[in-house]
C-alpha cells in the first residue's frame, strides 16, 4: 500500500502527510485491538485465545486468492491526503490489523505494552522510511507487486502460528488425540 501511495506522491509535504495519516490509522487499529484484547483477557483459557491466530493465516490465504488493485484505491490530489492515507490505512488493512493485534495483545502481559508500543512506532517508521525509498527502484517494486499475495501469505501464516504456538492451543489440541 505505502509503495503506490509514495509512487504517486512526490513532495516531501506530500510526504510528511503520508506518514502522519499512516500513524494515525495505525493508532486507530492499535486503539480498538487493545480495547478488544482486553475483554478477551477474560478468557479463562489461555490455549482458546490462541485460536484466534487462525485468523492472520486466512488473512493470508485470502491475500493470496483475491487481488486488490491497491493503486486504483489511491487518490492523486494532495488536498486531503492525511484523511486518504487514514481511510485507506483502516480499510485495507484494518481486517488484517486486527487480526494480528488483537490475539496479540490478548496473550501479552500488559507490563510490556509500552515497550511494544514504542517497537510499533519505530516498525512504522522504518517501514514507511523504506517504502519511500523502495519506490525509486523500479525492479523491486515490480517484484512486489507481482508476488505481494505470496508474501502476505508467506509473513501472516508465520504469525499465525507463532500465535497458536505461543499460547499452547497446538499442543493443547494434539493432546486431545
Amino acid at each position: 500500500m505505502l509503495l503506490a501511495i509514495f509512487a504517486n506522491h512526490t513532495t516531501v509535504s506530500s510526504h510528511r502527510r503520508i506518514f502522519i495519516g499512516e500513524l494515525i490509522g495505525n493508532a486507530i487499529l492499535i486503539f480498538f485491538s487493545l480495547l478488544l484484547a482486553c475483554v478477551l483477557k477474560f478468557v479463562p483459557d489461555e490455549w482458546l485465545l490462541g485460536l484466534l491466530g487462525i485468523f492472520p493465516i486466512l488473512i493470508g490465504i485470502k491475500g493470496l486468492v483475491v487481488k486488490e488493485s491497491e493503486t486504483e484505491k489511491i487518490k492523486s490530489s494532495d488536498t486531503h491526503l492525511i484523511r486518504d492515507v487514514v481511510v485507506l490505512t483502516l480499510t485495507t488493512c484494518g481486517a488484517d490489523n486486527l487480526a494480528i493485534y488483537i490475539p496479540l495483545f490478548a496473550n501479552m502481559n500488559f507490563f510490556y505494552l509500552p515497550a511494544v508500543l514504542i517497537m510499533f512506532l519505530l516498525l512504522l517508521s522504518l517501514v514507511s522510511l523504506m517504502a519511500l525509498k523502495i519506490t525509486a527502484i523500479a525492479a523491486v517494486s515490480q517484484i512486489l507487486n507481482r508476488y505481494e499475495g505470496l508474501f502476505q501469505l508467506i509473513i501472516y501464516s508465520i504469525l499465525g502460528l507463532y500465535i497458536l504456538l505461543e499460547a499452547g492451543t497446538i499442543s493443547h489440541l494434539l493432546a486431545l488425540f
